[in-house]
């Protein structure tokens, strides 16, 4: 591998090396440029494969209220990727705005699909007035004048607060086997929000500039980003299979089956049981098994028995009254 050399600053500002760029220089004289734009273009197609996906799962595996929600989440990063990595399409403020209200949405379709997940309950529809809000005021400031702190901290908060609430219902509502998955995948979202947050706040400190800069900074962050989706998207599927697991053992707790050769009496149909006692064929189905026995009489037994009353048996086995004569 060739030995990589630091760039000066003035090299970066400079024509040949055009900013948004991170370039290695190798002993060669080969230039590396890894550029925050082709990070979000490998951020959207990755979200999209990951709600395709979460799609297919729903479509062909069995899912529970929310997982939905969930698919959305992944289709909701995908286009605020998508718009953020158009940088010479449309213009900076309106693809700003627009990405960070897909990000807003994002973060209350996971609310929502995280409530009616663990407690069957879709979210408030209140909720919803957040990304509306962080639209206009994003709107607003970001039209109105180059400050960088105020839009960061509304779309922070427009973020965090969602997200946070839906870690926080994952641990109250952890079922107590198995609920491991639950504090893990909240402890996965707690985690990406306290990135989140920290890189809001350097962009509120400096200036909206440094958060496309090409400092290493934001290409972990990004990187982080790209790592935990997959991690969470990962989460949400064994968060269903294991309810499907645990629905399953129940079910299966309370089916009792008869397999098995069972001795029976060719006379008396008596049934030996593993004792080795003899009990009547109904009461021993009766203990191994969810059936329960009700009495009739046969037609052949009911002309054996009583044959007076015998042409009055009914088809279900019933023996009807004696008619007499008038």
């Amino acid at each position: 591998m060739p030995e990589e050399q630091d760039v000066s600053t003035a090299h970066q500002d400079s024509e040949d090396f055009p900013p948004g760029l991170v370039w290695k220089v190798y002993d060669s004289g080969v230039l590396m440029p890894i550029s925050i734009r082709t990070l979000l273009a490998v951020a959207a197609v990755l979200s999209a494969f990951n709600g395709l996906v979460l799609l297919a799962f729903c479509l062909t595996r069995k899912t529970y209220p929310g997982f939905l929600e969930w698919t959305l989440v992944n289709g909701a990063m995908a286009l605020a990727y998508a718009l953020l990595s158009l940088q010479e399409t449309l213009p900076g403020a309106a693809r700003t705005v627009a990405a960070n209200a897909f990000v807003a949405v994002a973060a209350v379709l996971l609310l929502d699909g995280v409530s009616r997940f663990v407690r069957e309950k879709r979210a408030s529809v209140a909720w919803w007035l957040i990304p509306a809000l962080a639209l206009i005021l994003d709107a607003v400031f970001y039209f109105s004048n180059n400050a960088a702190a105020a839009p960061a901290i509304v779309h922070a908060a427009a973020v965090v607060l969602p997200a946070v609430v839906a870690a926080v219902l994952l641990c109250r509502f952890a079922p107590r086997r198995g609920g491991a998955l639950h504090f893990a995948t909240a402890g996965l979202i707690g985690f990406v929000m306290a990135a989140f947050a920290a890189r809001v706040a350097i962009v509120a400190l400096r200036s909206e500039t440094a958060a496309w800069s090409p400092a290493l900074l934001n290409l972990g962050f990004f990187c982080l980003i790209l790592v935990v989706q997959v991690a969470v998207t990962v989460a949400f599927l064994l968060l269903n299979a294991e309810r499907v697991e645990w629905e399953l053992r129940d079910t299966l707790a309370h089916v009792r089956v008869l397999r098995g050769m069972l001795p029976i009496c060719a006379s008396c149909k008596k049934v030996r049981d593993d004792q080795g006692y003899w009990q009547q064929l109904e009461s021993y189905v009766a203990d191994h098994s969810d059936a329960e026995f009700s009495h009739g009489i046969c037609p052949e037994c009911a002309e054996r028995l009583y044959p007076e009353v015998a042409g009055h048996t009914t088809r279900d086995g019933k023996v009807g009254a004696t008619q007499g004569s008038g």
